[in-house]
């Protein structure tokens, strides 16, 4: 698909691996694409059943978390993607991106989308959205190319002095 814009949407805090508020988030996040009218139709997962790192067509995937989830089963992370039908890496190709991942000491959920979407966006509402299922402590709104992976930059694995295309609109 090539290089384009993203404007993500990140907010920090403590992420409670409690699988009711994982199960709330994930129908809060389908919510909040028909939204935006996106259709999320990946997921990537890591919990105890779902370690391949791979990610998944969400229609063969959502009825296996539900019950993984059922069952209390520890998750870390959870991904949603929305897809073009012919992509060929997810981490670089998505029309948006949602994850929230309580995974090392970063917690944090982040929502990204390509630009062609932002029209679509009240970024006050997804804001607030996201600080329901996190601990808030605090969050950022920025933009950044997608091949320099915002996600990266979110989970604070890439320094804002490496990202060429940083450019942070709001800390809240």
């Amino acid at each position: 698909m090539g290089t384009f814009n993203t404007t993500s949407i990140v907010v920090y805090g403590d992420i409670e691996k409690n699988n009711s508020k994982w199960v709330t988030w994930f129908e809060s996040s389908i919510e909040l694409y028909r939204t935006l009218d996106i259709k999320a139709n990946y997921i990537g997962i890591i919990g105890k059943s779902f370690s391949s790192g791979k990610i998944l067509q969400l229609s063969r995937t959502e009825s296996r978390l539900r019950k993984s989830l059922d069952t209390g089963e520890d998750i870390s992370s959870i991904s949603l993607y929305s897809l073009p039908e012919k992509f060929s890496q997810a981490a670089f190709d998505y029309d948006a991106y949602i994850s929230r991942d309580a995974i090392g000491k970063h917690n944090h959920i982040i929502l990204t989308l390509n630009e062609k979407f932002l029209t679509r966006a009240d970024i006050n509402m997804i804001i607030e959205e996201l600080r329901k299922h996190i601990n808030f402590v605090n969050g950022e709104v920025f933009e950044m190319y997608n091949t320099e992976s915002p996600q990266f930059y979110a989970a604070k694995i890439k320094s804002a002095s490496s990202c060429k295309t940083l450019n942070v609109l709001k800390k809240f």
